[in-house]
């Protein structure tokens, strides 16, 4: 009797305490919907936004587990063979391609949402797996795929989250096909960057090679020892053309050795027309820069500008970091660059290639007629070298 009393007392405790608080209750519930709803809502509208394939499946799947209290969810891509592995064993390969064969048509557990059935075993092997959606689409490169949505926490799927789920798998078909243009766009670019590499070096072996056995030939007599180290400085400089040959980016460190060991060769050549001023600020040599950019440049001040006048020639190289950004100032006193010479040298134009292909940075390259010579000027982001 006094436990029944009891459980009589208890009850009328929490109704009171339920009518009491009932619309704060029936607000927070609300309000944790809504935040729910908003934020599924932010990211629909960030799909469009996303640059990498891998970055908007990892988010898709976060997102509906949040927003339809579901699970598991997967997202799975022909093309991505990794977003298989995360798949139970029943949902083998087969059964993938089956429900890839016929895209756009759903495959519901519940009947009633969608009649389409799966051949064979194929109908409980995904039902074992827990999946109680699946939407399969193909995309406009051939390429297919299939949202899997398994049991929602609370409730069932109704016709209206089905719809809504179709046009999220619609959304996201859309922004993989612009990925899938994009990322083959980046590949295209990338070719073309080595292949602007590989004919960039093949057009800076010869010049080093014509120009050093001429001066070597003219100092074999007059100065052997001078001669001997042209020649060493000669071999470093295919040696480390070769060691680099498969590599995009070298530190500013290697790259400025190569740089001195090039203008040592021209000093032989000038004499002592030529003095060269180097500054690097402390803490740069370990900064990533692209292979053979600065010796470029320095080549082409040695061409058109030292080559040119009568009076001494100076080369000047300063390196200096500020916050996020390094800046490479190469300056000769020559006759001065011509603006056409900027498009029109094979030099050049690989390297404004080739930068604008690595780094989306406005005015990376600057060219400058002084009135005293050429000054050019190179902006980077710092990447520093990890090994």
């Amino acid at each position: 009797m006094v436990e029944v009393i009891f459980l009589i007392l208890l009850i009328l405790v929490f109704r009171t305490l339920f009518l009491k608080y009932h619309d704060r209750l029936l607000k927070y519930g609300i309000s944790l919907q809504q935040k729910k709803k908003e934020e599924f809502n932010q990211f629909l509208l960030k799909i469009p936004r996303y640059a990498h394939s891998q970055d908007l499946l990892k988010d898709t799947v976060t997102h509906l587990q949040n927003y339809f209290e579901a699970q598991p969810v997967w997202v799975v891509l022909e093309s991505l063979p990794e977003t298989e592995s995360l798949l139970p064993s029943e949902l083998d390969d087969q059964l993938l391609s089956e429900l890839w064969n016929t895209p756009e048509i759903i495959w519901s557990r519940n009947k009633e949402l969608s009649p389409r059935k799966l051949n064979g075993n194929a109908e409980q092997l995904i039902i074992s797996a827990g999946v109680g959606l699946a939407f399969p689409f193909r995309m406009t490169h051939g390429k297919s795929g299939v949202l899997l949505v398994g049991r929602k926490k609370r409730g069932v799927f109704n016709l209206e989250e089905v719809d809504q789920l179709k046009r999220i798998v619609l959304q996201i078909k859309l922004s993989l096909d612009i990925l899938y243009l994009l990322e083959n766009e980046k590949l295209l670019m990338q070719k073309t960057m080595e292949a602007n590499m590989t004919a960039l070096r093949s057009q800076i072996n010869p010049h080093f090679l014509f120009n050093t056995l001429n001066t070597i030939a003219a100092l074999i007599h007059e100065s052997p020892e001078m001669a001997e180290k042209a020649v060493e400085n000669l071999a470093f400089i295919f040696r480390y053309t070769l060691k680099t040959s498969g590599e995009n980016f070298v530190t500013i460190g290697n790259e400025l050795t190569l740089v001195g060991k090039y203008l040592e060769i021209e000093q032989f050549r000038f004499g002592e027309h030529l003095s060269v001023e180097l500054s690097i600020q402390p803490g740069c040599e370990d900064v990533l820069i692209p292979a053979l950019v600065i010796q470029t440049l320095v080549e082409n001040c040695i061409k058109h500008g030292i080559a040119k006048i009568l009076e001494n020639g100076i080369i000047k190289i300063i390196v200096r970091a500020s916050e996020n950004i390094m800046t490479v100032t190469v300056e000769d006193n020559g006759p001065g660059i011509r603006s056409d010479r900027i498009t029109k040298g094979t030099g050049l134009n690989n390297i404004h290639s080739r930068l604008h292909s690595l780094y989306d940075v406005p005015d990376i390259l600057i060219f400058e007629n002084t009135g005293n010579g050429t000054k050019v000027t190179l902006h980077i982001p710092i990447r520093r070298n990890e090994k």
